[in-house]
């Protein structure tokens, strides 16, 4: 068993910043207001919002549709970096 903490072995360059992007891309498709939420965002946050906002009836999609959205946004960058 083999442990890389300092990253030496392996070399892990996820695009948080990009990632976040696309997210809110996600949600604006979706036809939710991201204007309250940043890059910054944690991704827990920018869900929270998306979920109130679709409980108020906003957006074009039900929470189980955004969030297989998200998480293939997620994936596409995770096997990318």
């Amino acid at each position: 068993m083999l442990f890389d903490i300092d990253g030496t072995l392996v070399t892990f360059t996820f695009d948080v910043q990009g990632t976040r992007k696309a997210i809110l891309d996600v949600f604006t498709e979706a036809g939710l207001d991201a204007g309250g939420l940043s890059l910054a965002s944690p991704t827990q946050q920018m869900m929270d919002s998306a979920r109130s906002q679709l409980a108020a009836g906003s957006g074009s999609v039900d929470y189980p549709e955004l969030r297989r959205r998200v998480y293939a946004t997620l994936d596409r960058f995770e096997v990318e970096s």
